[in-house]
């Protein structure tokens, strides 16, 4: 039931298909959904590229070992799916791969990625816990440009790992800030972005 299920949200993601696999241990065949080659396919990305890297596509998203696949999109379902924010699974003469990955966001940005957003969620959680270390110092401008300069420095992996194009971080606070005891924290990053199509022209020149 999708009852209180709340569509537009960059935490969730949609996959589409059902497989028959064989269950080795018993003999039998058995149903199983995406998550099924998702949970071995987005860890062993993780593992050999990093978080950043997309798990899906011809050369990182390819799957096999199932006996069958409840359908293939032709490219008029391809599309449709994709602009309907669901993801699929898609056959070349070689292979079968995971073709899209699409958050349910329906607004168009860069959190319409699921690497972006795995990689902003590693980022939030990892500042937390940078910016954790700094609770209960003074609140000068000693302890701000401390705390900026290790902020930064640990944004800066994500530019050189390709995840951003940009990112920058400031540590600040106002007078009214000083008084409650309270440090901020802004990050500004733009994302590398990913190349999803590839348009080819041919000109035959005389």
């Amino acid at each position: 039931s999708n009852a209180g299920l709340q569509m537009s949200n960059r935490l969730l993601a949609i996959f589409c298909h059902d497989f028959i696999v064989r269950d080795t241990y018993n003999g039998q065949d058995i149903k199983v959904t995406s998550p099924y080659f998702l949970a071995k396919k987005i860890p062993l990305i993780d593992d050999e590229k990093g978080i950043q890297y997309p798990f899906v596509g011809p050369t990182d998203g390819v799957i096999s070992g199932f006996e069958k696949i409840n359908f293939i999109p032709n490219e008029d379902e391809k599309e449709a799916l994709y602009q309907a924010q669901i993801n699929y699974v898609e056959r070349d003469p070689r292979r079968y791969n995971f073709g899209s990955q699409l958050t349910s966001q329906v607004q168009n940005s860069a959190l319409s990625d699921i690497n972006n957003v795995r990689a902003l969620l590693r980022i939030q959680r990892e500042v937390e816990a940078i910016m954790n270390e700094y609770r209960f110092k003074f609140n000068d401008q000693i302890t701000l440009d401390d705390a900026n300069y290790e902020l930064n420095q640990y944004l800066q992996k994500w530019k050189s790992n390709r995840t951003c194009q940009s990112i920058s971080g400031s540590v600040y606070r106002s007078e009214y800030d000083r008084q409650q005891k309270i440090a901020r924290v802004k990050i500004e990053l733009v994302f590398t972005g990913i190349i999803e199509r590839v348009f080819i022209n041919i000109i035959v020149n005389r």
